[in-house]
Parts: structure tokens; C-alpha cells; sequence
């Protein structure tokens, strides 16, 4: 699939002083098992400048992509732009798959799915694991159900979870890495 990674303008003030930026970490950890999965992945970081919210959408839209994930490192305060983003890329191609990510979605999905209906999906938790799932299941049309960690709006529109993504405990991490 070929899939944008979106980092929003962060409208908080540390994120406007001059060489402070946050780095997307989150993005760019679920953008690296993506590509390792075969999927072409493209990152609009609009951090820089800030990048005017219009200029963002027509940009992430430009190679018209299959889905686009968004997620911030500041997710609760960046939220209100995410989902006016979500928004403007669902008014001008209402078929592109829209991810939610991060901290705050995580613990609000009922929330956010109950209030729009522009994101297709939430990625709960760590979500290395969980989006190359998600976009399997996408791609090979399996069951949405059978992908842990995440939520959708079912065929009633209303918000529904699958049970939480297992996690890799770091001591398995570490003794892999050891090998």
C-alpha cells in the first residue's frame, strides 16, 4: 500500500521556539516494520515552518495514497489540529483510509470516534505491531475484528474496540538483540 505518515503543526508554544522540535518517534517507529512489510511510506512533517494546515492536506493527498496515519508526539494537544486535518482529507478524498495514533487516542477512542467519523481507525497502545496487522487485514480484506489493538466505528457507527495488542516484554527484546 502506499501510505503518508502525517506529523501536525503542534500549535502549543514549545513547538514554535526556534530549534525545538519534536521529533515524530512514534511515527517513525511504526513507518519502519511498514517498509520492512513492502509498503511505500512517505512522511509530511509540518512541524517545519508550521506548514499551513491546506498546503499539509494538499501535499499528503498529492501521490494519492491508500491511507494516511496521523499522530503527534504532543497527541492531546494536538489533537484539535488532527482533527481538522482528518477532516479536510476526508472532504476532498472521502475514500482515503484515515489512522489515528498516539496517547491520546489510545485513551480516547470512544471519545473521538462518538465525535467524528473522519478517522477509519484508532491504533491503541504500541502500534508497531498493531498497523502492519491493520493494513494486512486492509489489503487482504480479513476480518477488522481479528486485529488486536484496535478501533473502528462498527456498522452501526458505533465506537468498538478489539481486545488490547499484546506487548514485547523489553527483557525479550534485549535477549533477541543479544543474539
Amino acid at each position: 500500500m502506499k501510505i503518508v505518515l502525517i506529523n501536525p503543526p503542534h500549535t502549543a508554544i514549545g513547538s514554535r521556539v526556534p530549534d525545538d522540535h519534536l521529533p515524530p518517534l512514534g511515527l517513525l517507529a511504526l513507518g519502519g516494520p511498514l517498509i520492512d512489510a513492502g509498503h511505500q511510506l512517505r512522511l509530511v512533517d509540518a512541524e517545519f515552518g508550521p506548514m499551513a494546515l491546506a498546503t499539509l492536506v494538499r501535499d499528503a493527498l498529492s501521490d494519492h495514497p491508500d491511507c494516511i496515519l496521523i499522530g503527534h508526539s504532543g497527541s492531546t494537544s494536538a489533537h484539535p489540529t488532527a482533527l481538522l486535518i482528518a477532516g479536510m482529507v476526508k472532504d476532498i478524498e472521502p475514500a482515503t483510509i484515515l489512522i489515528y495514533g498516539g496517547v491520546f487516542p489510545t485513551y480516547h477512542w470512544r471519545d473521538i470516534l462518538a465525535e467524528t467519523h473522519a478517522f477509519d481507525f484508532i491504533v491503541r497502545g504500541e502500534g508497531e505491531a498493531t498497523i502492519v496487522a491493520l493494513v494486512e487485514a486492509l489489503e487482504k480484506r480479513k476480518p477488522l475484528s481479528d486485529v488486536a489493538g484496535i478501533a473502528f466505528p462498527d456498522d452501526s457507527r458505533r465506537p468498538f474496540a478489539t481486545r488490547p495488542a499484546r506487548t514485547t516484554p523489553i527483557s525479550t527484546i534485549t535477549a533477541s538483540a543479544g543474539n
